[in-house]
């Protein structure tokens, strides 16, 4: 059973990927001349999670909270591996 503390390290995580994520993004546009759209995609779901990980943790939610922190830090890794 998830509470609080463990929202808040979960959180702090994905910040930290999300930074990570959007220092490539703007990497590969430097390099590339273009916007790498799958990432930007990876982003967008990673955004998406993070709402709705805020929803549940006011609704007092905390284990599925946690869970939605889970998956936006892995769509944050995981647009780091597009070519």
């Amino acid at each position: 059973m998830a509470n609080e503390s463990d929202y808040n390290v979960a959180y702090n995580k994905v910040c930290g990927q999300w930074n990570k994520a959007e220092k490539t993004i703007k990497l590969a546009e430097q390099v590339n001349a273009t916007v790498v759209l799958t990432s930007i995609s990876e982003l967008r779901y990673a955004g998406r999670k993070l709402i709705e990980a805020h929803a549940k943790k006011h609704e007092g939610d905390f284990s599925k909270a946690v869970e939605l922190l889970s998956d936006a830090y892995y769509d944050c890794c995981r647009l780091r591996k597009w070519p």
